[in-house]
């Protein structure tokens, strides 16, 4: 599948976004990414499965729904 590293290259408080598509070793940053969302489960399906979002901005702000 694709990847997709996150990381912050500090004291700059800015993410950099570093997409790689299906097996690739190359950052693709062609397309400026203002955010990325990234959803967690607990596994489950049906009625017992339980899923939150969590979005990074590239201003480094962190935040959950």
């Amino acid at each position: 599948g694709d990847d997709m590293d996150i990381y912050f290259v500090r004291p700059n408080p800015t993410a950099v976004f570093c997409y790689r598509p299906s097996g690739g070793s190359v950052c693709n940053n062609s397309t400026p990414l203002s955010h990325v969302k990234i959803e967690v489960s607990n596994g489950q399906s049906g009625t017992n499965r339980r899923t939150r979002l969590i979005t990074i901005w590239t201003t480094g702000q962190i935040s959950s729904q």
